[in-house]
């Protein structure tokens, strides 16, 4: 045996691939009964295949955009037509604008916050972040007390705090400035992050994200083995994330006019999208919500 490869997921199996490819010998362990990772494919009632796991991609990911292509499967345009909405202190807000429904002094704070932000992230150099000018500085912050000493609009500061969790399944306080700038360059930025059409949610992949894993893992046969645990990582239980459908018998929000994006100031699940299959043949909601951990401090 040349390589073992820890892990089924996205990375894992692509490694093993290329591995293979090479003329490698290579086994794969996965501790769990299947591939897959944090793509995961569900059933609802209907016989429709939702995602139960990270679903989405988009422009500049052109590496899985390759994958998709290479492994013979499709994609399909996210719905994006209509108004989204807000809850904010009980009030229901449509919009179709880039306030996110924010009152109009809020709207105009957090995009001046969003603006520093990307101004900041133009400065991170991605191969070796720790080489940006004050990489020491930026690591020492949070991106939370980094939004406390930039504003005193307290729904500007909440509007971060719900957006962080939507984007990497951590609060804002636990979360280092200097990587939340990483990140967003990353991903071109803030504003690719965080859109639907050309941005990272502009399309979804035709059955299910997790069938790129599976149709490698397919072509990698007797290299994977399941339910082999590898011993010597440890991983503790905190900083859990919950993932959640409800579905319907149509996506009715569209006769609405809506787009089916809902962000909440007020609930647990701070972030809903629509869900539903390219057909249209039934409608659902998908929303997530991380697991309860320390309030950042009132300021």
């Amino acid at each position: 045996m040349d390589v073992v490869v820890v892990g089924a997921g996205l990375a894992g199996l692509s490694a093993a691939r290329k591995l293979v490819a090479a003329g490698k010998t290579v086994a794969v362990l996965e501790a769990r009964d299947r591939v897959a990772g944090r793509t995961m494919g569900g059933i609802l009632s209907n016989g429709v295949p939702v995602e139960m796991g990270g679903q989405w991609v988009g422009p500049t990911q052109d590496v899985v955009l390759r994958l998709i292509e290479e492994l013979g499967l499709e994609t399909f345009q996210t719905f994006d037509q209509g108004e989204a909405l807000t809850v904010v202190d009980g009030d229901v807000v449509r919009y179709s604008d880039r306030t996110y429904g924010l009152p109009p002094e809020s709207a105009v704070e957090a995009g001046g916050l969003w603006d520093q932000l990307e101004a900041l992230a133009s400065t991170v150099v991605l191969g070796e972040p720790w080489e940006t000018e004050g990489a020491a500085d930026l690591d020492r912050q949070t991106l939370d007390s980094w939004l406390v000493s930039h504003t005193e609009d307290s729904l500007a500061r909440r509007f971060f705090r719900i957006l962080v969790p939507a984007l990497f399944s951590a609060e804002s306080p636990e979360l280092s400035l200097l990587h939340f700038l990483f990140y967003a360059k990353s991903g071109t930025s803030l504003d690719s992050l965080m859109n639907t059409t050309g941005g990272a949610q502009e399309r979804r992949v035709v059955g299910g994200t997790h069938l790129i894993s599976e149709r490698m893992a397919t072509a990698l046969s007797d290299a994977i083995r399941l339910n082999s645990v590898v011993r010597t990582i440890h991983q503790d239980g905190t900083g859990a994330v919950i993932k959640f459908h409800i579905g319907y018998d149509t996506p009715f929000w569209r006769d609405d006019g809506l787009n089916g994006s809902v962000w909440s100031f007020d609930d647990a699940f701070n972030v809903v999208l629509d869900n539903s299959p390219n057909d249209g043949s039934c409608g659902y909601w998908s929303a997530s919500l991380k697991a309860p951990t320390p309030a950042p401090p009132v300021c």
